[in-house]
């Protein structure tokens, strides 16, 4: 599996080079009309796309076709795939954190503003297992799409306020934390619906 990491990481170096050139960029240049929300906005939009755009290359060089000729299980393949995207999101967060959290950018509510951080990661994380879970469910493209866009509206509907509640009446910081906890056990949970349908799916 890390082999196959690496050669995944090393394939898409410069496409992953120029997001963090663009991110630290962002970070770094202070550029009166970006907000501190708007720092993070950058990852989480990309996180709405890695998994489709990344399955899209692999499509077009017939990726699935050569990585089910290697002797690796469905389990290490798919492990590795999450660990891509994941690894790449969270490169941006970190990226995008020391202007986000600057003493530049003063806040009355420093609970609030921690929490939309954290309100971004949480949508982040569960933005990408949805879109492995589309990705593997076979459904015609339209259905996916359709999908996706409800699972995309739920997650912003639910996280965001909870976060924003959270931030009100939580008297530690830790507290915010419990949403973004419970993200990583759902996208766990998706992993494993993912690895059961892609064992199932024939590779042609």
């Amino acid at each position: 599996m890390k082999a196959l990491l690496w050669h995944r990481l090393s394939m898409q170096k410069w496409y992953i080079l120029l997001l963090l050139i663009i991110s630290l960029s962002i970070t770094f240049i202070n550029l009166h009309f970006f907000s501190a929300s708007s720092i993070v906005i950058f990852a989480l939009i990309f996180s709405a796309t890695i998994v489709e755009s990344m399955y899209t290359q692999d499509h077009k060089a017939k990726w699935e076709l050569f990585v089910n000729s290697l002797p690796l299980t469905k389990k290490m393949q798919l492990q590795a795939d999450y660990l891509y995207c994941y690894g790449l999101i969270a490169l941006l967060f970190i990226t995008s954190a020391p202007i986000y959290f600057s003493p530049f950018y003063e806040h009355s509510n420093s609970f609030e503003h921690f929490a939309i951080y954290f309100a971004n990661i949480s949508c982040a994380i569960l933005l990408v297992c949805t879109q492995f879970y589309t990705h593997h469910i076979e459904e015609t493209k339209g259905m996916r799409s359709f999908r996706m866009i409800v699972y995309v509206l739920l997650i912003f509907s639910v996280n965001f306020p909870i976060h924003y509640y959270l931030s009100m009446v939580a008297v530690n910081l830790s507290v915010i934390l419990i949403p973004t906890v419970i993200s990583v056990i759902i996208s766990i949970f998706v992993f494993r619906k993912c690895h059961v349908l892609y064992r199932a799916k024939e590779i042609y």
